[in-house]
């Protein structure tokens, strides 16, 4: 009887930033259990790249400018591959948007990178892990917020980071241009004191139910 030749599970990276898709690329590429198809800098290229190559298993980053991670993870759904959240930042909140989604691995960039070995078992195995240091580090609800030093408009703001939107995406919600809105996360950052994007997207997820 002929012995079936072994195939290992196909990987394809999508990140915005090429030395992270490199470093992922070095240590996966070190597995005989897994080979690297590609990566991708840019949703767009992403998608298509997706489509044509149909990797088993996606690393994605959610955390992308332009599109963001779901955006990208909503039109490659459908062709049946596996997903591994890669992101600066899991806490409940997207989690949960994960699983309701049928995606059950993701890894927070502040783990050692060699921690996407385990994550990538897990995915091939079905099993359910989310490495996340937000969740440890979730704040107190009795945290003050400082919400009522917003303005409506930038309420508005908040709320939609909150649901994961890019500044592009608000920018359009809210017919405003992308550099505006720029400088309203900047004035929002100082208002709330918290430090650049991912401190502004920890608070915003933390208090979503208050934004509603």
């Amino acid at each position: 009887m002929p012995v079936k030749a072994f195939s290992p599970s196909t990987i394809f990276i999508v990140d915005d930033h090429p030395c992270i898709a490199l470093g992922l690329s070095t240590i996966i590429d070190k597995l005989p259990a897994y080979q690297v198809l590609g990566s991708a800098t840019t949703p767009h290229s992403a998608i298509q790249q997706i489509a044509q190559l149909k990797p088993d298993i996606i690393i994605l980053d959610l955390d992308m400018p332009q599109i963001n991670g779901w955006e990208v993870l909503a039109q490659s759904k459908l062709a049946g591959h596996q997903f591994l959240l890669y992101s600066h930042f899991l806490d409940y909140n997207r989690i949960n948007k994960a699983k309701k989604q049928g995606i059950l691995v993701g890894l927070e960039k502040s783990f050692p990178m060699q921690e996407i070995i385990k994550c990538l078992e897990a995915a091939k195995g079905g099993e359910s892990l989310f490495l996340s240091l937000s969740i440890e580090d979730a704040p107190s609800p009795s945290t003050a917020t400082h919400l009522d030093l917003l303005s409506r408009q930038e309420l508005k703001i908040v709320a939609l980071i909150a649901e994961g939107h890019s500044s592009q995406e608000i920018a359009d919600q809210l017919f405003l241009s992308r550099r505006t809105i720029e400088w309203y996360r900047s004035r929002i950052c100082q208002k709330l004191q918290v430090s650049g994007w991912g401190g502004l997207l920890r608070f915003a997820t933390a208090h979503a139910t208050q934004l509603q």
